[in-house]
């Protein structure tokens, strides 16, 4: 399936920066690094405005949510959501994504957004495909978002499956190099979408996308991304 296709939504959220007094460090990269997604996305892979929507910068835990809930709602061929910002994991090893009022204080957890919701919202989603991509801190935590278990097995083979790319395990950060203008991770990408992959093959993939990352970042001192997949969305 091709990411540019007819009834694909994207959600492209950042969060860099936190209030006063929070122990969470911004981020200067994030807004840049979000700006530029989409302009890559849009200019490379024949998204439209629609398609793309408006990028969800710092936004509070209420605004990522209801964000996520409209874009899922929306999607009917490829659905895309893609997280710039910092990943925490509460005590009980749950990632959380931080919102613009979130603080490292393990009992403010409420002001980030869990994992589990961003599970629970694609789940529900008519999407044949599912991408979840996470630029922070431990996203190798991420699982694949779960399909109800009341889809009959023959509309789940006609599916194109779910595939999750994390720019780190889940037990690594992931980086925004002081003085770049994106973030380590997301910068690698973008350069990817724009100048394909010399060492890959003519027409990329999310899959190929992957396999870049995978070779060029640790080669450049930086965390190895990871991927689960499930299904044919490696062919995205």
């Amino acid at each position: 399936m091709i990411l540019g296709s007819g009834g694909s939504r994207v959600l492209i959220a950042g969060t860099g920066s936190h209030p006063d007094g929070s122990t969470l460090p911004d981020v200067p990269a994030v807004a840049a690094t979000v700006a530029e997604l989409r302009r890559v996305f849009a200019e490379r892979c024949g998204l439209t405005d629609r398609q793309l929507g408006e990028p969800v910068l710092d936004p509070t835990h209420t605004e990522f949510g209801d964000a996520l809930s409209q874009a899922a709602s929306e999607a009917e061929g490829v659905l895309l959501f893609y997280y710039v910002g910092h990943g925490i994991v509460s005590p009980s090893n749950e990632l959380f994504l931080a919102t613009r009022e979130t603080d490292h204080h393990t009992e403010r957890l409420h002001r980030a957004l869990p994992y589990s919701i961003v599970e629970q919202a694609i789940s529900r989603t008519a999407a044949r495909t599912v991408v979840v991509v996470l630029d922070c801190c431990f996203a190798g935590r991420a699982e694949l978002p779960a399909r109800p278990a009341a889809v009959a097995a023959v509309e789940l083979a006609a599916r194109g499956g779910a595939y999750v790319l994390a720019a780190a395990s889940g037990e690594e950060r992931a980086l925004a190099v002081p003085g770049e203008p994106y973030t380590a991770f997301s910068a690698a990408l973008i350069t990817v979408l724009r100048e394909g992959d010399p060492a890959g093959l003519p027409d990329l993939t999310i899959e190929g996308v992957y396999r870049y990352l995978r070779r060029t970042l640790p080669a450049q001192g930086l965390p190895a991304p990871s991927r689960r997949l499930a299904e044919r969305a490696d062919d995205l």
